[in-house]
């Protein structure tokens, strides 16, 4: 199973993990059809007459299991792109018998509001279903009932899937419904490797709202952050903050395997919080969404955020095209496939060939300098992508030790060319010397033929001339 290393591969390991995800299946997808509205509702788009009818809050008693599979299974033409999703179900404390579910019923009502609008599909867990109270337990419900979802979803044909899902805790209210969902996704063309988009306050990642791409992906991914209090005891969670399953989440998405597929996106594009680590607002009119984390005084002051929200829509439901943010978005995708870009280029500059590690060798500073502005580079990409500044001046210092590095090689380069050519001409010089030289050695050995042959040729002549003398000589003593 993909990711199983990152928890531990011992028998005892994968058998908690296989104990984690086969009951998570067989249990949502085959058993969990709820009988009754109040324990997981899964809301198809519709247009109802009255926008604020509680329709959208699913109140009926009872539905037989046919009707709530259509209902599961309920798409827009070709499937909805996007769904939804929340939990929100009663609670003993004292809180919630003073009315906090009223309040939260109300904001959870923005949302389907909001997703009526624009046709996204809503489910809304309304059953503890793992925590029988203990908050620490309970939370990973989300993670649950988030697989649920998107398991459903992948056994249905490619056309009908949904592609993405939206998770919203319900102390969080729409305020601007003119903001799409889609607005926030990567772009198609280039970034289909990205899974998860989510977003970090002051203390790191927040997983009041997030979304996740609807694939294998993240299934795997929910079920690592599922089983890691099991598997991994050693990693601390719920420190400082008692949020267990949101720090299950951040350090699988802090793993290899899943950092390169998420991305931290602007905070206050859709996750404004009430008050921000300066106990003041963040929010302003024509803001989407608000969050109230943590916020004393919870219930009064999202009960102000609702009256405003119901009773004077214009004041929040402000124009996208009156807004920055489309443009912020697009110069964010832009700025990140830049530096994304940029460290593909380090990486492949850095193993390229042997010239480089020469480079490195002649100046290891160069060598240093690519390595830790890339370092800080690829931290700032996996890690904080919305600290658009720092982005840009990283990816700026990366490309330009890029560069310094790339005209070092380039010296390295003309200089072994230069060598080659030095080398080349010395060879054929050396070369044109030896035919020379051998040239020279076949003229003296002809030469030195010639005068033997000459020599021979005198000999004979001489040898002749005396067996002629001697002839003659013979010839007169006859006489």
């Amino acid at each position: 199973m993909l990711g199983a290393g990152m928890l531990g591969t011992s028998p005892k390991h994968l058998a908690a993990l296989m104990f984690c995800a086969i009951p998570i299946f067989f249990f949502f997808f085959f058993f969990h059809t709820p009988t009754s509205w109040d324990s997981s509702s899964t809301i198809p788009p519709s247009k109802p007459s009255n926008p604020w009818s509680s329709i959208a809050l699913a109140i009926e008693d009872t539905k037989d299991l046919a009707d709530q599979r259509d209902i599961f299974d309920s798409t827009l033409e070709g499937g909805a792109r996007i769904r939804q999703a929340c939990m929100l179900f009663s609670s003993e404390d004292t809180a919630h018998q003073m009315g906090a579910n009223a309040v939260y019923e109300r904001s959870v009502r923005t949302h389907l509001k909001h997703a009526e609008k624009w046709g996204y599909p809503s489910h809304i867990l309304r059953e503890d279903i793992i925590g029988h109270g203990k908050w620490e337990v309970l939370v990973f419900g989300k993670l649950l009932y988030l697989q649920s979802i998107i398991i459903a979803e992948l056994t249905k044909p490619i056309g009908k899937r949904a592609e993405w899902i939206v998770w919203f805790d319900a102390d969080t209210i729409i305020l601007n419904e003119n903001i799409p969902w889609s607005i926030f996704l990567p772009p198609r063309e280039d970034f289909n490797d990205i899974h998860f988009l989510g977003n970090k306050d002051w203390h790191s990642f927040n997983c009041g709202l997030f979304m996740m791409r609807i694939n294998e992906w993240s299934v795997n991914f929910l079920i690592q952050a599922t089983a890691l209090p099991l598997l991994r005891p050693d990693v601390p969670l719920g420190v400082p903050i008692p949020n267990m399953e949101q720090d299950a989440m951040r350090w699988v998405l802090d793993q290899e395997g899943y950092k390169e597929h998420a991305v931290y996106q602007p905070r206050l594009w859709y996750n404004t919080f009430a008050q921000g680590p300066d106990k003041e607002p963040e929010t302003k009119m024509g803001d989407m969404l608000i969050h109230f984390p943590g916020v004393e005084h919870k219930y009064p002051l999202m009960g102000h955020w609702l009256d405003i929200v119901e009773n004077e829509p214009e004041k929040v439901n402000i124009p996208l095209a009156n807004l920055t943010l489309h443009s912020n978005i697009k110069g964010f995708w832009a700025n990140l496939r830049t530096a994304k870009q940029a460290l593909h280029n380090a990486t492949e500059y850095t193993t390229a060939d042997v010239i480089v590690q020469q480079v490195f060798n002649k100046h290891p500073e160069l060598g240093d300098e690519l390595k830790e502005t890339s370092k800080r580079l690829e931290r700032l990409v996996y890690e904080e992508p919305f600290q658009q500044k720092e982005l840009k001046e990283a990816t700026l210092l990366v490309d330009a030790a890029l560069s310094r590095a790339s005209n070092a090689r380039a010296e390295a380069e003309r200089h072994e060319a230069q060598q080659k050519e030095q080398a080349k001409v010395k060879e054929e010089k050396k070369k044109e010397e030896k035919e020379e030289e051998k040239k020279q050695q076949e003229e003296k050995e002809k030469k030195e033929q010639q005068a033997k042959q000459t020599k021979q040729a005198k000999e004979q002549q001489q040898k002749a001339g005396q067996g002629d003398k001697q002839a003659e000589d013979q010839q007169q003593g006859y006489h």
